[in-house]
């Protein structure tokens, strides 16, 4: 049976060969998939090399972008600077040249000061002091008889004068001449209209007194009666000189803010300021104003220097000037004192009784119906001030007798305790008068003169004022 024997013989030999371990040798899916991985990998270090060149040439391209945008870069850079430093040095020769345009002005000002403004005013001192004493028995026979003497008049009356008036009045001419001169040569420094229009009268007014002082008018005693001395000259050329140093100080220091507080009260003059002035301008002043100048004539001021302190519409102001003096104003309300100013001789500022300050003696300060706005601290605090600025009291070399005094005059709402009225409108504040007596006495040292009351004199306020006269010891 050897084909049986065979067949058995080859099973076992299968049977053995199927019992060996597999070889070594990668299966051929294995063999496919790596031959895949490796195709794979070779595909993405293709693709990495491509964007590699891709990238090295898109930067390339960049620099070369940038490269070729620098120069632009440089030139709109420059264009910057260049533009800039055009508005830059303009702006510096702008501020130069408005800096020598200031500079020029101040040096201006400046000159006009010097050589019209003081030297005139040096002028008229001497010729006021001069008048002072000149004719004296016949400026009190006019007083007796209720008239004004009048220099030029009575030269061209022809009256005899005493030889010591013979000798004043040479000296009179004297200043006049050279105030003449003065106003020949430099009165073009003076820019105001107005004030060059009252230095013409003055001019023709001391012309005719020259020609009288030499009796060579008698007779025109007449014609020579309209021919009045200009008062105003006096406070107009103040004002003006006030103007021109205020000028200087807005050069010099631009921007200066002006002191300006806001109240109820300072709202209310603002909003009402016009009919505030007409309702003013009616108030009867003149018993006020007959105490008050009768002791500056008293003292030989009465074309002295004057501070009206919260001036209002500057009704007052007007009246002083208008006197011959020499008058400095302010107020807290700006609608106020822009109609103040609208009187071509006065100067007046925006200011406050706390914020005011001056370079003067003052031989009358006046605070007419302003200090009541003030409260008590405020009050006596302003009323300090106001002391400070009045000029010092003058006595005789054995002080005996008191000839010249700063003044002080002011007026408050006259009632016993203290108290607000109208708080819908204004604030008033008003205080004793024993303790505004004592505090003027006993801590600011000032004399009383007179203590008196008065009406309103409104018809839309009924109230009372009571009135304070002090003067320096």
């Amino acid at each position: 049976m050897p084909d049986t024997k065979e067949r058995h013989t080859a099973k076992a030999i299968q049977t053995e060969v199927s019992k060996k371990p597999p070889l070594l040798t990668p299966k051929l899916d294995e063999i496919k998939e790596n031959e895949t991985l490796v195709s794979s990998r070779e595909q993405s270090y293709c693709m990495a090399e491509v964007v590699l060149k891709s990238n090295k040439s898109e930067e390339k391209s960049a620099l070369d972008t940038f490269v070729s945008v620098i120069p632009v870069i440089i030139s709109l850079a420059l264009l910057a600077f260049t533009v800039y430093k055009y508005f830059s040095d303009r702006a510096d020769q702008r501020r130069q040249e408005k800096n020598e345009k200031s500079k020029r002005r101040i040096e201006s000002i400046q000159s006009a000061i010097q050589e019209f403004y003081l030297p005139f005013q040096q002028l008229r001192e001497q010729s006021s002091i001069l008048y002072g004493i000149f004719a004296v028995r016949e400026k009190q026979a006019a007083k007796d008889n209720k008239t004004t003497f009048r220099t030029l008049k009575h030269l061209c009356s022809g009256e005899a004068l005493s030889d010591p008036d013979k000798a004043i009045l040479k000296e009179i001419s004297d200043v006049s001449k050279k105030t003449l001169s003065l106003i020949d040569e430099r009165g073009h420094m003076v820019d105001e209209a107005a004030v060059s229009s009252l230095l013409g009268k003055l001019a023709a007014h001391i012309r005719l007194l020259i020609v009288a002082a030499k009796g060579k008018l008698n007779g025109k005693e007449q014609e020579a009666r309209n021919l009045v001395f200009p008062l105003e000259i006096d406070g107009a050329i103040h004002s003006n000189l006030m103007r021109l140093k205020e000028r200087i100080d807005q050069l010099e220091n631009p921007g200066k803010p002006a002191a300006n507080v806001s109240n109820k009260s300072i709202i209310f003059y603002n909003e009402n300021a016009i009919s505030y002035a007409a309702s003013s301008n009616k108030v009867d002043m003149n018993e006020v104003y007959r105490r008050v100048f009768g002791l500056l004539r008293l003292y030989d001021k009465q074309y002295g220097y004057v501070l009206d302190a919260g001036c209002g519409a500057g009704r007052d102001t007007k009246y002083f000037v208008r006197q011959g003096c020499k008058v400095t104003s302010f107020d807290a309300s700006e609608a106020l004192v822009s109609i103040c100013k609208k009187y071509t001789y006065s100067f007046c500022k925006l200011d406050t009784f706390d914020t005011f300050s001056c370079t003067y003696d003052y031989d009358l300060v006046w605070a007419n119906a302003s200090l009541l706005h003030l409260k008590e601290e405020e009050f006596y605090a302003a009323l300090k001030k106001l002391s400070s600025l009045m000029s010092p009291a003058h006595y005789s070399s054995n002080r005996n007798n008191l000839k010249s005094a700063g003044i002080l005059y002011f007026s408050i709402k006259n009632i016993s305790v203290n108290s607000i009225c109208n708080p819908g409108e204004r604030d008033f504040y008003q205080y004793p008068s024993v303790d505004v007596e004592k505090y003027l006495d006993e801590v600011l040292d000032l004399e009383k003169v007179d203590v008196w009351d008065s009406e309103g004199g409104r018809t839309e306020d009924p109230s009372s004022f009571k009135n304070y006269l002090y003067r320096k010891r």
